[in-house]
């Protein structure tokens, strides 16, 4: 019985010794991100992206050692602000626009600011050198990411004014959710890089910089053909809008 004790013990030792060695957990921020907006626009008045605008994001991270300490799977959870500012001539007749701004005047320029909440699951492998100085490694990350809207708001709004034209033959209008004209999920390439220092025997502090790439459009108001809802149909055939961003990273890994 005391053998089987010691078995048993000295098993759980030498597990948790390898999970240790096999499974990290980190807390991440990304305090110091630059978002903004890549457009394709075929129509006659083109949007264009405006400028870099600051956002934020946080989360937790898991990462699988599958090789030795050089190579890990990772994968995690993290809440990110994205969004910038796209400009493009106004045009009312065309109704092209997010939310009523009624100091924008025929013929002007209107500049709609994006503010767009997520929270990405991204799917990445980590790859670590051997240390180029006592305690510190180099890094780094490349995968993808499936992203969840959770909130939009658009000129500091977060409802949109639509006209009803297209469903009720009348100038009338109605208030919806932003969220409703983008799509709620999106794919994204993801690029880290950094150096990481061991701070402790499982405490490793890191930072370092992040690289978000849009694959898919967010944007569903602008797009060819109405839906059942009457979303759409400002006939902009073509029309793409899609997030970056580009962060420092600081974190702790345990």
């Amino acid at each position: 019985m005391k053998k089987l004790l010691l078995f048993i013990v000295l098993g759980l030792i030498s597990a948790t010794a390898f999970s240790q060695q096999k499974y990290k957990i980190g807390l991440k921020a990304t305090p110091l991100m630059f978002a903004w907006n890549r457009v394709v626009d075929p129509s006659e008045e083109p949007k264009k992206q405006k400028g870099l605008h600051p956002r934020f994001g946080a989360g937790v991270f898991f990462d699988y050692f599958f090789i030795g300490q050089n190579y890990a799977f990772s994968t995690g959870v993290t809440y990110a602000i994205k969004g910038g500012n796209i400009e493009y001539l106004w045009v009312d007749k065309n109704k092209r626009f997010m939310v009523e701004d009624k100091n924008i005047k025929e013929g002007g320029i209107k500049i709609t600011r994006f503010v767009l909440q997520y929270i990405e699951i991204p799917v990445s492998v980590k790859l670590y050198t051997n240390e180029i100085s006592t305690d510190m490694k180099l890094y780094f990350q490349v995968g993808i990411s499936g992203n969840i809207l959770i909130s939009a708001r658009v000129d500091n709004e977060k409802s949109i004014l639509r006209y009803d034209s297209l469903k009720t033959g009348t100038d009338s209008t109605s208030s919806f959710k932003l969220t409703k004209n983008f799509f709620p999920i999106e794919a994204s390439l993801v690029f880290s890089t950094g150096i990481e220092l061991q701070m402790g025997e499982n405490t490793y502090f890191f930072t370092g910089f992040t690289f978000n790439h849009g694959l898919t459009s967010i944007d569903r108001f602008f797009k060819k053909s109405p839906d059942e809802d009457g979303y759409g149909g400002h006939d902009i055939d073509g029309f793409v809008l899609k997030n970056s961003y580009f962060g420092i990273d600081v974190g702790l890994k345990f």
